[in-house]
Parts: C-alpha cells; structure tokens; sequence
C-alpha cells in the first residue's frame, strides 16, 4: 500500500498513456477498414482520455513545484522532452477532432484531418521511446538494458489494440471476430516483449514475479489465439481485465525495485573478472 500511496501517478501514467497511443496507432493502421467519420470520436476520445491521465498524474509533480522546472529543461531532461511529446500527442489528437468538426465551416480537407491523426500516432510512439529512457537507471537492475523499453512497447500494443477493438465495436459496429481476425498479428510483438520480460525477471531472481506474471499475462495471449472466430463480449472483457492487471502488477514490481549500492556493484564487477580471468 505505501508504494501505491507513493508510485500511484507514475503507475498510471506509465500505464495509460501507451494504451492511448497504441490505441490510436491501430485505428491509424485500419483506415482501409473504418470510415471516416470515426476520426471525430476516435481523436476526441483518446484526447480526453490523455488530458484526464495527465492531470492526474502531474498532480504529485505540481505538489512539489517542479512542472515550471520540467518545462524548462527540454535541452537537458528527457522527463521534459517526454512531457513534451504527450502534450504534442495530445493537441494533434485535439487538433484532428477540431478539424473535423469544422470541416465543412472553414473547408477543411479530409486529408488534413487524416494527417493529423497519424502525426499524433507518431509523435505518441516517440513519446513512449522517450518515456523508457526516462526510466532507464544502471543502478537500478530492472531498469536497465531494454527492459523498460520491452515493457512500453507490450503495453502500446497489447492493451492499445484491446483497446482499438473495443472502441470499433462501440461507435462503428464492427464484429469483433472480423476484427479479430484483421488484428490478431500485432498481438505477436507484445507476446514476444512479454517473454523476454519473464526471461528477464527469472535473470534477476525475481522468479516469484515471473511466475505471477506469467499467469495473469500468458491467459491473454491463450484466449486471443484461440478465441479466433468466436470471440464474445465476455471473454472481450475478460481479457481486458486480465491485459490491465499483469500491467499494474509489472509496474508495482518494476518501481519497487531496490538501487544496487555502489559496494554491491563494485563486488559484482570483481566477481565478474574473476570468472572471465578463469581464477
């Protein structure tokens, strides 16, 4: 509970801003298969959905007084260039939603509106390739290396495609097996960020982690694959609940990680000589 009461904002940043950027990226990818007029709900949706998890989670960054600082700083902090590109990404997908609804009041191309919407997508992406950076600590073992970045990238495409599959059968009336069966190939990249997670945990000794991931994350992946042709609402919603619980329960593993004290490391890096010198 202490790391909740702590972490929370950076949970649910580090959480829900990818699921909308990957959101977005997916509806971008199936313009071939949806119509226009979706562009309105989509852009507006994910920008609310973005404002709103900005807001809150900026709210323990302004209790300490730092957003003036974290505006400032673009040059020299990737926590700055990362609030940046979500701003960025936030008023692309406002600004899509803007040009549609005055599409015909100022005559406004639909290819403008098209443009808008895959620009956010991309700046989203390298919000999320920031992101990772901003998380990535040689001190810190789950921080390093690729596995901040394998974590994100799981997320944008896992829940994000979720997401777009839901956000179809609401405002465009899609079946979700079609849809089902149009997606189910971005589920691979997620799949295999997910097992080198695991790989990962078991590496570091956290095979408890690994093991309670493994049960909350490979279900999804099991129901995706073999719900082909006859997928319901209800397994729909169950796969979210499970998609969005091994996430938060990554995060809450991921910032609880404890620093390697300097001794720790220096004793490790001897170790390591000593075994590659044959001694």
């Amino acid at each position: 509970m202490s790391l909740l009461k702590k972490e929370w904002a950076h949970i649910l940043f580090t959480t829900f801003v990818p699921t909308a950027v990957g959101t977005g990226v997916v509806l971008c990818g199936l313009f071939d298969y949806i119509e226009f007029h979706l562009i309105f709900p989509a852009s507006l949706c994910i920008s609310i959905f973005l404002f709103a998890t900005f807001i809150i989670s900026a709210l323990p960054v302004g209790h300490r007084l730092r957003i003036p600082r974290v505006i400032r700083n673009i040059l020299r902090s990737w926590l700055s260039r990362e609030f940046f590109l979500v701003s960025g990404t936030w008023l692309l997908y406002l600004a899509a939603a803007g040009a549609y609804y005055y599409r015909i009041e100022y005559q406004i191309q639909p290819l403008v509106t098209l443009y808008l919407f895959g620009s956010a997508g991309v700046v989203g992406l390298m919000a999320v390739l920031l992101m990772q950076r901003t998380y990535r600590f040689r001190s810190i073992p789950l921080w390093t290396g690729n596995r901040t970045l394998t974590m994100f990238i799981s997320t944008t495409f896992l829940l994000g495609t979720i997401s777009a599959i839901g956000f179809l059968y609401i405002f465009a009336d899609k079946s979700m097996t079609d849809m089902m069966w149009r997606l189910f190939p971005i589920f691979s990249l997620p799949l295999l960020c997910d097992l080198f997670q695991l790989v990962e945990l078991i590496s570091i000794r956290r095979r408890s982690a690994a093991t309670a991931f493994a049960l909350l994350r490979l279900p999804v992946y099991l129901a995706v694959f073999n719900s082909l042709g006859r997928i319901h609402e209800v397994l729909y919603l169950t796969v979210i609940v499970i998609a969005l619980s091994g996430d938060i329960f990554l995060r809450i593993v991921f910032f609880r990680e404890e620093p390697i004290s300097f001794g720790k490391e220096l004793g490790r890096a001897r170790r390591q000589r000593l075994v590659s010198s044959g001694s």
